[in-house]
């Protein structure tokens, strides 16, 4: 066979290169690169502290049943019989009960495998100069810890505290720290009321290990802070606030809707029901009293609708008392003034989140008004999409909010709210 030439051999080894990159290609279509998603997780464990510092960090929340052993014994409780939050304006408030004295009290929780420890503290008067004496102040806090969890993103240890000038929260996983604070003080900035009060922070452990801000903002006022970050709200902010309260608070109540759109009217067995109690409120007995009473308290909140419309100047001191109880039990918001909440445009957006379609029916129309806007919001939604739809209004009232009238204002033309007829008062609050 004749000897291959250098231009046959060269011819050769360009084919054989060739066919190696269509082998490559070929392999290449059958192993797709790897998506975002799966780079992004890769790039975050690689970033996760050592394994001994997570195990460290296990242990902590695993030995957790040993700490406040010193606290005082107080028995077995509901969660909302050791804690309310609540809104006060534009303001979260947190109530505690229990440890009046000067030692803790250590609380299992009932329907969960938890324990919270309430300690209160009161300060002395203390003489600051200039004649100015700063008053006594109460300060509480408050520390749960879970006792069942066992996987690495859930908070097991959190922490509330609250005195005159500020409330904090905080929750801990062994991946990291969620931290909400508001600044309840009036301090003033260059003549003007001090801005972003209201701030959460995230914090995850990374290599090192240290830890890395993965989130941070700031708002002043909780309605802000939820209307500009609603995804990151109900990822951080929500399951912090739910170790304390089942949530109901971030929606008006019964009590705050209904007394705000009196046009909405009773179920007329409900009503029925309601009158049919009144007798018994007055009874000589008080075993009869006392039926009636825990009767009317189970009505929930188509009971409290029919409270609110009762004719107050036909009822008795007993029975006023006893439907006043019914409505504060079911009041999340300070509300003085009905009329100028139908003209609050947070007020309303929140509203769209009621569990009544009649309420998110007459929340959207007044804020239609208020905004002088029509929305495409549907108040037939329910589940996560009526919570997606109620962010994209809170988005635009941040938006709009500048340019409408403020909410203590006279309304705009076409904006007169529907009379709230006499009701009970409302402002029994049991603390």
């Amino acid at each position: 066979m004749p000897a291959m030439t250098f231009a046959q051999d060269a011819e050769k080894q360009v084919g054989v290169a060739q066919a190696r990159i269509k082998v490559a290609a070929v392999v290449a279509d059958a192993k797709p690169a790897k998506d975002a998603n799966e780079a992004g997780a890769e790039a975050a464990k690689a970033n996760r502290p050592d394994e001994n510092f997570l195990r460290s960090q296990r242990t902590q929340r695993d030995n957790v049943k040993n700490q406040n052993t010193g606290a005082v014994d107080g028995g077995e409780a509901t969660l909302e019989d050791l804690v309310r939050l609540s809104m006060d304006g534009d303001q979260l408030r947190l109530e505690a009960v229990g440890s009046t004295g000067a030692r803790s009290q250590r609380y299992r929780v009932k329907g969960a495998d938890a324990v919270v420890t309430v300690t209160r503290s009161v300060s002395s008067a203390i003489a600051v100069g200039n004649g100015v004496v700063r008053p006594p102040s109460t300060s509480v806090s408050l520390n749960r810890f879970d006792l069942n969890v066992k996987d690495d993103e859930t908070i097991w240890s959190t922490s509330a505290s609250q005195s005159s000038t500020y409330l904090s929260i905080s929750g801990q996983s062994v991946l990291g720290r969620v931290s909400f604070s508001q600044n309840n003080s009036t301090r003033l900035n260059a003549g003007a009321i001090r801005t972003q009060p209201v701030r959460v922070t995230v914090y995850e452990w990374q290599a090192g290990p240290r830890q890395k801000s993965v989130f941070t903002a700031g708002a002043d006022s909780i309605d802000k802070l939820r209307a500009q970050h609603p995804a990151e709200f109900r990822k951080y902010v929500v399951p912090l606030f739910r170790k304390f309260s089942d949530m109901s608070w971030m929606t008006p109540g019964a009590s705050d809707a209904y007394g705000v759109f009196g046009e909405i009217t009773p179920d007329p067995q409900m009503a029925a029901r309601v009158q049919a109690l009144l007798p018994e409120l007055d009874s000589d007995s008080f075993a009869t009293r006392e039926a009636a009473a825990r009767q009317l308290m189970e009505l929930g909140p188509a009971g409290v609708l029919a409270a609110l419309r009762m004719e107050p100047a036909s009822l008795s001191d007993e029975q006023k008392g006893q439907l006043g109880r019914l409505i504060a039990a079911h009041r999340r918001r300070y509300i003085a003034n009905p009329d100028e909440a139908r003209r609050d445009p947070n007020f309303l957006a929140d509203c769209l989140e009621h569990p009544d379609f009649a309420v998110r029916e007459a929340a959207k129309l007044s804020l239609e008004k208020v905004l002088n806007k029509p929305l495409t919001f549907d108040p037939k939604l329910t589940g996560d999409a009526l919570q997606a739809a109620a962010d994209d209004v809170r988005k635009l009232v941040q938006e709009l909010t500048p340019a409408t009238q403020p909410a203590d204002q006279p309304a705009a033309p076409g904006a007169v709210p529907v009379p709230v007829p006499a009701v009970i008062e409302q402002r029994l609050l049991i603390r």
